[in-house]
């Protein structure tokens, strides 16, 4: 199929991106246009009818990339592919690497980019997933160039879609940096490579003395929207972190805990992708638990 009609924008700063969004022209009905990797099927499909697509990735503003002990920043101009391969971002943030080499095929992370992932809140999407793992914060930009920040958690607190409004422009997501002690895991099931998730986990598993002392564990594809398995969370703490039982029952708690229905489409039915999501998570835990363990690092945090 091919898009419906629409008005193309292309913008040279953030607020003129936004302000264009803005115009009372399109009634609201406005899309930002980054990598397009994710929007442009959707116009394909007509899943999405804009009035205007707003061009930001002509926008020098959008295009930083920041690393630091504490964290990365990416700009809503940063593809994919500048973070996966940049060996100062696996020293930050290796979750999030781990979980770009999932995303779809090299060309596509080529175009792709990490903020526009989260704005498109794709179903299978990875990006999203460790966003809710890390409580990874996204800065927002209305019409009168005002910012603001808010969590993962928050952006993703529907059912499905985002939390933020029209004409509001996420210009950049921050993720932590990996702390001492701290492991990380992603895990994932596709219906075959380069296709989105049918399920995927990212974790983090902190230790101390031998036993969990922090757990983060998100889940992404069995819903709409990915979330954080907070009972799961808790039912780790404590635990020794030689003792491969509690990762089972966690996984099972985390799939058992989702906040909303398990999703059914062509490609799966909500009861295999409940199943599959036990596996998922029973996978990401164990990498983290054991990379907390026998890897521990230095220097964060």
């Amino acid at each position: 199929m091919k898009p419906a009609p629409f008005h193309y924008y292309r913008a040279d700063s953030a607020l003129a991106a936004v302000q264009a969004a803005a115009a009372p022209d399109w009634n609201g009905n406005a899309r930002f246009l980054a990598g397009g990797q994710s929007l442009v099927p959707a116009l394909s499909f007509r899943d999405i009818r804009p009035a205007v697509l707003v061009d930001i990735m002509h926008c020098p503003d959008l295009g930083r990339l920041d690393l630091a002990d504490h964290g990365l920043v990416a700009g809503a101009r940063c593809v994919q592919s500048e973070i996966e391969c940049s060996v100062a971002s696996r020293a930050v943030c290796p979750l999030l690497v781990d979980a770009l080499r999932w995303v779809a095929l090299p060309q596509i992370r080529n175009c792709g980019t990490v903020v526009g992932s989260l704005a498109q809140a794709n179903p299978g999407a990875e990006i999203p997933v460790v966003a809710m793992a890390l409580n990874a914060t996204i800065e927002i930009m209305d019409v009168e160039g005002r910012r603001e920040t808010i969590d993962a958690g928050k952006l993703f607190a529907n059912q499905s879609g985002t939390f933020v409004g029209p004409a509001k422009l996420l210009t950049s997501a921050y993720f932590r940096a990996l702390r001492h002690n701290e492991g990380w895991g992603f895990a994932e099931i596709q219906l075959r490579p380069g296709h989105y998730a049918l399920v995927c986990a990212a974790t983090a598993v902190v230790v101390s003395e031998g036993r969990v002392a922090e757990t983060s564990i998100s889940v992404g594809g069995l819903n709409s929207n990915p979330y954080r398995a907070a009972s799961a969370e808790a039912f780790t703490l404590g635990r020794d972190i030689l003792t491969d039982t509690w990762i089972t029952e966690a996984a099972r708690i985390a799939v058992d805990g989702s906040p909303w229905a398990a999703r059914a489409d062509q490609h799966a039915s909500a009861e295999y992708r409940q199943a599959m999501a036990i596996i998922v998570v029973r996978d990401a835990l164990r990498s983290a638990a054991r990379r907390a363990q026998f890897a521990p690092r230095k220097g964060h945090g």
